[in-house]
């Protein structure tokens, strides 16, 4: 991410935040600090002389972390449904050896699970 009013938001720092519970510090103009705290972004004053992030530019960045930690979320849970659907067709082929040597083995695309 580019520079944005003199902060250059470094999408590795933006991620690692997203993935842990601390909150990212981020320089804003020292009469909004005081209000300038969200869900994963804190504001603090800048220094003088120099202009920190508006309050909507880091609402903006408390939403960036918030759609980092809910692509990850939703990445894990469908690696989590993918580990599921392996466990289940390995348990299938351990019934099917179980059976006998002459009954059909499973081929691709032709596994169904049917839940009542």
């Amino acid at each position: 991410m580019g520079p944005v009013a003199g902060i250059t938001l470094n999408y590795a720092y933006l991620t690692s935040v997203a993935l842990g519970n601390g909150k990212m510090t981020v320089p804003v103009d020292p009469n909004q600090s005081l209000y300038a705290t969200y869900n994963n972004v804190k504001g603090v004053p800048a220094l003088e002389g120099t202009s920190g992030l508006s309050l909507i530019g880091l609402k903006i960045v408390d939403t960036i972390i918030e759609n980092i930690r809910s692509a990850r979320a939703a990445q894990n849970k469908q690696m989590d449904g993918m580990d599921a659907f392996r466990q289940m067709v390995q348990k299938f082929q351990k019934a099917q050896e179980q059976l006998g040597p002459y009954t059909p083995k499973i081929q691709n695309g032709l596994f169904i699970n049917v839940n009542a």
